[in-house]
């Protein structure tokens, strides 16, 4: 797999982030009980050598941050079993929209694991919407990704490692909740960030 990396010296590898791709071979985690949700199941189209597994979406799944927040996730997962890396999306856009919709069946075809999030107050979720110039929003998008990751890393289908992908605002969240370092968390792709919101990360 090629990924691009930081250059040297970046702001990144100087806050010690080791930016990586994800890899396979990892001994399965505990199997987390199943999420619940509506189910249905597709066929997926895409390209590729994984591209056509049939997809099972859950929708509204529920997490609960440290809180007790419940904040909803849509999955879209191969059906074909276990032992797939998870990618994380988490925005205030609405997972349920007709590009997060595609995106996520493409990449489920594709052999992944992926979970989109309303993030805390936006659509299904609950808890009070935190944007992200108020003073609090650095703790509470950290703490509610950092949660959301380790979730994830327990969804059924999942092989333990945990992906998050995003422009725009569901990059503010991810920059938000690498600074904490999940344990689970192993890539990211963050893209579409002003720059003096990158500066406070």
């Amino acid at each position: 797999m090629r990924v691009a990396t930081p250059q040297e010296g970046s702001v990144y590898q100087q806050a010690g982030y080791n930016l990586r791709p994800i890899g396979f071979g990892k001994t399965l985690p505990e199997a987390a009980p199943d999420p619940g949700g509506a189910v249905t199941s597709e066929q997926a189209k895409g390209s590729g050598p994984m591209a056509g597994l049939d997809v099972r979406v859950r929708e509204n799944v529920p997490m609960e941050a440290r809180d007790g927040t419940v904040l909803r996730a849509d999955i879209y997962s191969p059906a074909s079993g276990g032992g797939y890396p998870v990618l994380l999306q988490r925005t205030p856009y609405d997972k349920a929209s007709e590009s997060n919709e595609a995106t996520a069946r493409d990449l489920a075809a594709r052999g992944y694991v992926v979970a989109v999030q309303d993030i805390r107050g936006r659509y299904a979720s609950e808890g009070d919407f935190v944007w992200q110039f108020q003073d609090c929003a650095d703790s509470v998008d950290a703490q509610d990704g950092y949660d959301a990751v380790e979730w994830a890393a327990r969804l059924p289908g999942s092989d333990g490692q945990v992906g998050t992908w995003g422009h725009s605002y569901p990059s503010w969240c991810i920059w938000q909740l690498a600074g904490g370092a999940p344990p689970h968390l192993g890539a990211l792709f963050a893209s579409g960030m002003a720059r003096p919101q990158l500066r406070r990360v």
